[in-house]
């Protein structure tokens, strides 16, 4: 890839990486010489740590765009050249997602917002909302998707379960958001909770059924 292209399909995401380094060179003076580095449930910091920690999670983030960068490169069968434009928008997505959960922390850690926590569940339910739409369009491939021993095996059960488990991702992170309107605090953690584990392990169990029917 040239550096031309290179620009092209990454020029969102190092703005992404290099945001974080400027919000904090310019938010420094009012960062607390120690900082929340983690939030339980209902929102209340239970882990500490310096003022430096803030630099984990845009360094974090670095590490994993490079690593996006190398998969193309590392794959023996080359399928995820084969993805095209659907790549691209993953990793944009998942740069992004990063970034936002910085953005969250910083504005926490400052005072602007409370309970980071529910929060970050909702943007863990946008992301789950966002992929969905692209999950269906992913082949066989040994990094990226639904990679369960059944999906590995068959590319027919592959595309259905991908297909299946797009459609419950969707359908799921909609239903959750409508239900944040009317569920708040420990109930919402609970169905958060129901929500996860039902677009983790359906998927999973589907890929079985559909291989049982193909073998």
């Amino acid at each position: 890839m040239n550096s031309n292209n290179f620009l092209k399909n990454h020029l969102l995401n190092l703005l992404l990486l290099t945001l974080p380094f400027l919000m904090i060179a310019f938010f420094w003076g009012q960062i607390p010489e120690t900082i929340p580095t983690h939030w339980n449930i209902h929102g209340e910091a239970d882990s500490f740590g310096s003022r430096w920690s803030i630099f984990i999670l845009p360094v974090v983030n670095i590490a994993v765009f490079l690593l996006f960068l190398a998969i193309p490169k590392i794959d023996p069968k080359k399928k995820i050249e084969q993805f095209g434009k659907t790549y691209h928008v993953l990793v944009s997505v998942m740069v992004g997602l990063f970034f936002l959960i910085f953005c969250i922390l910083l504005l926490t850690i400052l005072g602007m917002i409370d309970n980071s926590t529910n929060w970050i569940m909702y943007l863990l339910i946008g992301l789950f909302l966002l992929i969905g739409n692209y999950l269906g369009k992913l082949r066989p491939n040994y990094f990226m998707g639904i990679r369960t021993p059944w999906t590995l095996e068959n590319e027919e059960v592959w595309i259905k379960t991908h297909r299946f488990g797009g459609k419950l991702w969707v359908i799921g992170s909609i239903v959750m958001l409508l239900l944040s309107f009317f569920v708040t605090g420990t109930a919402f953690v609970v169905a958060f909770s129901i929500y996860a584990a039902t677009i983790g392990l359906v998927p999973i169990v589907y890929s079985y059924l559909r291989y049982k029917e193909v073998v």
